[in-house]
């Protein structure tokens, strides 16, 4: 289980968010464009500091400002999935898994090659990130997220620049992750087709705050 309960000031209004996620699949954090949806993933991460408040994965916290706990990002075992996809460009597509292996120094979940079977990418190994088509590079960015992780994986609005054949194609393979890896996921949109489509679950923020959360067939239904 995932527990949150953190605030930090953004701008024209304060990031207020306690929340505790329990479901094993994907959980979709839902709501408008400077929702602080973003930030808040960031602060999971250990991207950015809250002002106060804790976070805790099972039982291990993250962060905690009374007591002066704070992991660096390497420590907290998040696999983080940018919408700007943020692949090395001076590393093959092989080294930039191999990348997500060793960060941290954890154990991997599988190796470079059965995951670039899983997500397609065999034959893009040896190449850059700049010869890469948009899909190809985000499904190299998201086995390298899977590398990284060992707790759970956050994705960051990872289909926002993706034409909508390349989309649904995208959405195949990340509902492969929790049945094939076992790693929840935290997945940020305000696309009310993408919730429904992967998530059981959705937290509806707005304004830097919880306003409802509850089954995702639920949550899209009353936020028409």
């Amino acid at each position: 289980m995932l527990s949150v309960d953190v605030s930090k000031k953004l701008g024209i209004f304060a990031l207020e968010i306690s929340l505790q996620i329990e479901n094993p699949g994907i959980t979709a954090l839902f709501g408008p464009s400077g929702a602080g949806k973003s930030t808040f993933a960031k602060i999971i991460a250990g991207l950015c500091a809250p002002e106060r408040g804790r976070i805790a994965f099972e039982d291990k916290a993250f962060f905690d400002s009374a007591k002066g706990v704070d992991l660096p990002p390497e420590r907290r075992g998040v696999g983080f999935l940018f919408q700007e996809h943020r692949l090395f460009p001076h590393m093959s597509v092989y080294k930039n898994l191999s990348f997500g292996r060793v960060a941290g120094g954890r154990r991997p979940c599988c190796g470079v090659e059965e995951i670039s079977e899983v997500f397609g990418i065999t034959p893009l190994l040896d190449r850059k990130p700049a010869s890469l088509s948009g899909g190809e590079s985000q499904r190299a960015a998201l086995a390298r997220a899977i590398l990284a992780a060992e707790n759970f994986i956050i994705m960051d609005e990872p289909l926002s620049s993706l034409d909508e054949a390349l989309k649904d194609d995208l959405l195949g393979y990340i509902e492969k992750i929790p049945p094939l890896f076992g790693f929840p996921i935290i997945y940020i949109t305000h696309s009310k087709d993408e919730v429904l489509r992967l998530a059981e679950k959705a937290v509806i923020v707005k304004e830097g705050r919880v306003e409802k959360s509850g089954s995702a067939a639920e949550m899209m239904k009353s936020d028409a």
